[in-house]
């Protein structure tokens, strides 16, 4: 069979179709507006569910919530990230190609979501509750949480895949942001309503939450594909191919959840529920110093692409000091703020028990405002061409941030953890910046254009 090759090169298109300055503008926007939905509705609903279920069953909960991203991540097998690239570069093969490329990956990871349903209940759930949870969860809720797992890894491919139609609002809407709203909402709902609801009943309130995200953000793409795509138009792409051009996203997103989010699994290995609690609530506080540099990656993308592509060198290096400068002073004011006011701030949001992980989070701050300082790296050398290069970084390092982990929590309990977490984020960071600036000559980091004897001076 043959068809357009996933991820084919493209050719200039007219701002009609989403790639002029004002569609590069209200992407960024809607990006950082979603992003900041993510964050704080992300926060929102910790709290909430912190406060209702207590420090044991919110180490639980954690858990469960930990694994439903990592088997998520694994269901959808990159399609996310071949949805944004090829599908915004399929249409110079032919009209309609791509809304037959988008239509091709969701209903490629509807299938492989409907055969790993069953393989999660039957095997990979149980597996991880016993090694993580001792064998906490019932049978319902093992398969709750399989089915809360194969709808978000369908929600969040078609979310992508209105990105890469360039219908950035509906990216939004269906994405992360979306589903994040209706789960606050909903918990919210349940936790006014009825005060004796427990772990299953908030699992439950997720699996709602992403199914009726999911099913919006389906028919809400069938009928975008229906009106713009005509019938056979073009053969789709094999299954076998789509997956092997997926595997490096995929790869990719598995050493960012190492990096992000393993260290919870680690703590959930070695320690207590409550240890797990109060890691999880500290994890999710230091995250909020991270805010600065995820907006800069949303607000920077576009521009650094199109700055490289016209060859705008010192440009691009003035832009990205300025503003790397300008978000790490916000880190550092954050950076202070906690190590003052950390235990006050766990304890006015979730709860006068969480107190006891002011410790691990003024740690996992120093990650955090490390990540703000040196965070562009990664995003800079994928932009540029030299995505093989970051990746190979990020495997090594996610490899050795979970070896140190593992050591860490046997000896040293949580803290040994959050201590290894954060060197292994500020070192990735670090080491993706030096990279970067050996290799394409920019410099993201404060006063980059100073003249340095390691770092060299941008042309």
């Amino acid at each position: 069979m043959t068809g357009p090759m996933l991820g084919a090169g493209g050719t200039n298109r007219p701002a009609s179709d989403g790639t002029g300055r004002r569609a590069v503008s209200f992407a960024a926007a809607a990006g950082l507006g979603a992003q900041a939905v993510t964050i704080g509705g992300g926060l929102v609903a910790q709290v909430i569910v912190a406060r209702h279920l207590g420090t044991a069953d919110f180490g639980v909960y954690s858990i469960a919530t930990t694994l439903t991203y990592l088997f998520a991540v694994v269901l959808r097998f990159g399609l996310h990230g071949l949805a944004v690239r090829s599908v915004a570069q399929a249409a110079a093969s032919g009209p309609g190609t791509e809304g037959a490329v988008a239509r091709h990956l969701a209903v490629l990871s509807g299938r492989i979501a409907l055969v790993g349903l069953p393989l999660l209940g039957l095997a990979v759930i149980p597996l991880a509750d016993s090694l993580l949870l001792s064998g906490r969860l019932d049978g319902e809720t093992i398969w709750v949480l399989s089915a809360t797992i194969s709808l978000e890894a369908v929600r969040f491919v078609c979310s992508e895949c209105f990105r890469g139609l360039h219908r950035q609002g509906m990216a939004a809407a269906f994405g992360n942001a979306g589903r994040t709203l209706a789960f606050v909402a909903l918990v919210a709902a349940v936790v006014l309503v009825g005060d004796e609801s427990g772990l299953d009943v908030v699992l439950m309130v997720a699996l709602v939450a992403s199914a009726v995200s999911a099913v919006v953000a389906a028919t809400a793409l069938r009928r975008v594909l229906r009106r713009t795509t005509p019938a056979g138009v073009v053969a789709e792409p094999t299954a076998r191919g789509t997956l092997r051009q997926g595997s490096p996203f995929l790869a990719a997103e598995l050493c960012a959840f190492t990096i992000a989010l393993g260290d919870v699994l680690v703590v959930g290995y070695f320690a207590s529920d409550v240890d797990v609690a109060l890691y999880a609530a500290a994890s999710r506080a230091a995250s909020m110093l991270a805010i600065p540099a995820t907006i800069l990656v949303g607000l920077l993308s576009p521009l650094i692409a199109s700055m490289w592509a016209r060859g705008e060198r010192v440009a691009l290096q003035r832009l990205l000091s300025r503003m790397v400068t300008i978000s790490g002073g916000v880190g550092l004011v954050g950076l202070l703020g906690v190590v003052l006011l950390g235990g006050w701030v766990l304890s006015t949001l979730f709860g006068p028990d969480f107190a006891a992980g002011s410790t691990v989070l003024t740690v996992l701050a120093l990650g955090a405002t490390a990540n703000v300082f040196f965070g562009q790296g990664f995003q800079l050398l994928i932009l540029c061409g030299r995505a093989r290069t970051a990746t190979s970084i990020m495997v090594t390092f996610s490899a050795m941030t979970i070896a140190a982990e593992i050591v860490a929590a046997a000896r040293w309990g949580i803290l040994g953890v959050a201590a290894a977490s954060a060197a292994g984020v500020a070192l990735q960071q670090f080491c993706l910046t030096i990279i970067a600036k050996r290799t394409i000559g920019i410099g993201a980091y404060p006063f980059a254009g100073v003249r340095n004897r390691y770092l060299g001076e941008v042309s």
